[in-house]
């Protein structure tokens, strides 16, 4: 079959290379790996969009970028149909004629509409227009469909759950010596709820025995930079491997989370995770040391005394493998 994939997210600059573009990247890369028995093409915006090519992967590169999913993607779909289009970024062109598969990234723009007040009621338009138009909707979690059918029980039949895989890159290990400070990798948006973060944070390090631990973000955090608070705008898949490995521990604050890659990407490396309840899918909590934000301080106590679950490495490979997510979403095609 030749299948059509919104590879525009890989066309956002080094410092913006969050979710979406992870999300893109690992699954191009396993389409590549484990399915060679279809032919794809992936739709770009940009002249070197990282994606990896091969036999069974081609680079289509579609301009202008205005109105490129709705019009030149459309127009493309009209000149050249493929069979299959995977809407990676829950996006849609105006008209493809191929069955339309669109990865949902959840409900945080409902949930917690204050914390959206720019883009509220485009994710809403964009939310209604993929339930509506797609023939199948991706989640990655039980938690995201019950959320979707509780508001749109209509689209019950076209909702599906599929593990996303653990991102590109981290399937391997190494070990590294664990060094006095925490970490937390993202986007800054009120939802990822950092201040709360660094707030804690900094009340946990005037314990005099806790003086030499710092918090390192890596992300657009410059505003939160200081003595024990260390910012790293980006760090490339090398960097970031090894700050996940000689971290205590990793820690997710978010107010709502669909999947949460840092997690995946963090106990991969041997990292534990501390997170607050509403970031971590219930997929992965056995993996996790949850906790609620009353308690939430306390475990930077534990990390820092070595006293955390330990990640489960072993579990989390064959859980979240890449294969598996191919496999899984290759037989949707049928």
């Amino acid at each position: 079959m030749k299948i059509a994939v919104d590879g525009g997210a890989l066309c956002g600059g080094e410092n913006r290379r969050f979710g979406n573009y992870t999300f893109s990247q690992t699954v191009i890369t396993g389409l590549k790996r484990c399915d060679p028995n279809n032919q794809y093409f992936v739709y770009t915006f940009c002249d070197n969009p990282g994606a990896p090519t091969g036999k069974n992967i081609k680079i289509v590169h579609l301009s202008p970028k205005l109105g490129w999913m709705k019009l030149r993607v459309a127009l493309e779909e009209l000149a050249r149909p493929k069979d299959i289009f995977l809407g990676l970024n829950q996006a849609l062109p105006f008209y493809t004629p191929a069955k339309k598969i669109v990865f949902s990234q959840g409900l945080s723009f409902i949930y917690h509409p204050q914390l959206y007040t720019r883009d509220n009621q485009r994710l809403k338009a964009q939310l209604n227009n993929y339930l509506h138009h797609a023939d199948l909707v991706v989640v990655s979690s039980q938690k995201i469909k019950q959320e979707l059918t509780d508001l749109f029980p209509e689209y019950l039949d076209k909702i599906c759950v599929l593990a996303f895989p653990i991102p590109f890159g981290f399937e391997d290990t190494s070990k590294s010596v664990k060094k006095s400070y925490f970490l937390f990798m993202g986007m800054d948006h009120p939802v990822k709820n950092v201040r709360l973060l660094v707030n804690i944070f900094l009340q946990f390090s005037q314990k005099a025995r806790y003086h030499d631990f710092q918090l390192v973000l890596c992300g657009p955090f410059q505003k939160y930079s200081g003595k024990r608070v260390i910012v790293r705008p980006y760090v490339g898949l090398r960097e970031k491997k090894r700050l996940y490995q000689q971290a205590v521990a990793y820690f997710a604050p978010s107010l709502y989370e669909s999947f949460n890659f840092p997690l995946l990407e963090a106990l991969s490396q041997n990292c534990p995770v501390v997170g607050l309840k509403t970031a971590v899918i219930p997929e992965l909590r056995p993996f996790v040391n949850l906790a609620d934000t009353k308690e939430f301080g306390s475990y930077f106590e534990l990390a820092a005394e070595n006293k955390l679950k330990p990640p489960d490495r072993a579990g989390l490979l064959t859980e979240f493998s890449l294969k598996k997510f191919i496999t899984n979403l290759t037989q949707l095609y049928s």
